[in-house]
This record gives C-alpha cells, structure tokens and sequence, in this order.
C-alpha cells in the first residue's frame, strides 16, 4: 500500500505514520531521506523483503529533495512490489498537480494532508456558531474542513463554547476565572439560549462525541448535526 503523508503538521503526520506502522504489527520501518538517496535505489530497498519474507515498511522523505528528485521517484512507484507498505512524507503541502500526489493518486493510494489549523479559525467558526449566524459558521466550518481540522478537535472546541455560555446564563463562580474578552463575549452568546436549552445542547453533543468515536456516525455528519442542533436552538 501506498501513502502520501503531507502537511506542515509534521507532529500529526508522524502520530499517523506510527499508528499505521502499529495497525500492522511491523517491529521495525526504514526512513529514507530523498536528498540523501535514489529512486533506483528506493526501489530495489522496496522490493527485497527480509529472510522471513516480510516486505518492508518504508518512509521516503521527500521534503527537502529536489523537484528532479522528487518526480524520478515518483514515476518509479509502481515498480515497487505492492506487498511493501511505503509512506511518502513532506513537512509542507504536495499539490495535486505534482507527480507525488498523481503518481500516489494512480496506484490507488491514500492521501492524507495534515496542516495546522490556526487558532483564530476555529474561534471564529466556534463564535459564529453560538452567535446563531449560520452563513459565517458554514464559511468557517468550509475553512476547517479544507485545513483537514479533526471532527474530534471540532468537537472539542463546540463544547468549549458551550461550556461558557452555560457558565455565563447560570451565574457559576468559575465565570470568574474567564478574561473580559471571553466574558463578555461568552455573556452575550448565552443570552441565545435558555437553561433547558443549554442542558439539551449538552446531552446532545455528548451523544454525538460518543457515536464519532464509537463509529455510529461520521465526521461529515457529526458537525453539521452538532451546528443545526446549536443553530435551531
């Protein structure tokens, strides 16, 4: 099987990459650096398994070769034996015309591009769903779905927002704890919803948190369901 592993989320890619090296129960992987190595070389590495005739589990990093480099090897994939497991790294983004991601694309592989997702997005797609302004949350929800933003991590920041507005329409002692910006923004969210509305918000993300993680439902679905409940509330 083939990947390609890209995006400036090199902590997130290196998470994934050990996970799938887990998932198949391989003890040992080789990392191969482009710069410093071959596609013929890569190639002949990919097709010779060890004396138990186990094929390898490779990563090429291709982040810092050169574009000749990068687009003889990417031409030279389908040479290697598909028994191997071979993982294309790139610390920044491949685009979708580049021979590394086509070459991937053509052999039936997987792409999965990890991309940190700034901070001010995620407030501003959390803002615009508790303000109830439903074209803004879409637009921003567009953004982090491009960025590649975990349905999880979604999730997680909803429930922050939820968490104040619940702190804030109840009057708890922890409100106290928020920075003025937070407060008063939080305070005139909360002034949306209703005690009873709040506590069913909050079963319900729960819910829908436990089906993601659980498989009962997908990401694509999870969110917008977590928004039009917010929305309509």
């Amino acid at each position: 099987m083939i990947y390609l592993v890209h995006g400036d989320d090199t902590a997130k890619s290196r998470s994934l990459i050990l996970a799938q090296q887990r998932k198949l129960g391989v003890e040992k992987r080789i990392e191969i650096s482009l710069e410093d190595s071959s596609a013929a070389q890569i190639t002949e590495m990919g097709n010779n398994p060890d004396l138990f005739g186990v094929f390898p589990f490779m990563v090429i990093d291709i982040s810092s070769a050169s574009k000749d480099a990068t687009d003889s090897f990417s031409a030279s994939l389908g040479k290697i034996n598909p028994k191997t497991t071979v993982i294309i790294f790139s610390n920044k983004s491949v685009s979708e015309k580049q021979p590394a991601c086509s070459g991937v694309r053509s052999l039936g592989g997987k792409i999965i591009e990890n991309n940190k997702t700034p901070d001010s997005n995620i407030f501003r797609f959390v803002d615009a769903v508790f303000s109830k302004n439903r074209y803004l949350a879409y637009k921003e929800y567009e953004k982090l779905l491009k960025a590649g933003t975990e349905p999880v991590y979604l999730i997680s920041m909803l429930e922050f927002g939820l968490r104040n507005c619940i702190l804030l329409n109840t009057g708890a002692a922890a409100e106290n704890k928020m920075s003025p910006f937070v407060r008063s923004k939080s305070l005139k969210f909360s002034e949306k919803f209703t005690p009873e509305g709040l506590k069913g918000l909050h079963s319900f993300i729960y819910d829908t948190e436990k089906k993601l993680k659980t498989g009962g439902v997908s990401g694509d679905l999870a969110i917008p369901m977590i928004m039009e409940k917010v929305l309509n509330s």
